[in-house]
């Protein structure tokens, strides 16, 4: 919880910082946390559609998550 907060701090200050979402959607993902970290991973990905770190997560989340309606092979 205290790292996304730190991470949510850090997007108040810099809104588009397309790492900072990256790596709350890392510590969301890691808290089965997993809509949330796909909205991070999405976000990061509007704000540049070539951050290779977040296609990447966001395509193993959306290959294998535990949350089946998160799940989607065309998307990942």
């Amino acid at each position: 919880e205290k790292a996304a907060a730190d991470f949510s701090k850090v997007l108040e200050m810099y809104p588009k910082d397309a790492a900072a979402l990256c790596w709350r959607g890392h510590v969301r993902y890691a808290a089965e946390e997993f809509e949330k970290a796909v909205a991070d991973y999405e976000a990061a990905l509007a704000i540049d559609p070539k951050c290779a770190p977040a296609l990447f997560y966001l395509a193993g989340l959306r290959a294998v998550c535990p949350e089946e309606e998160l799940r989607d092979a065309k998307k990942a």
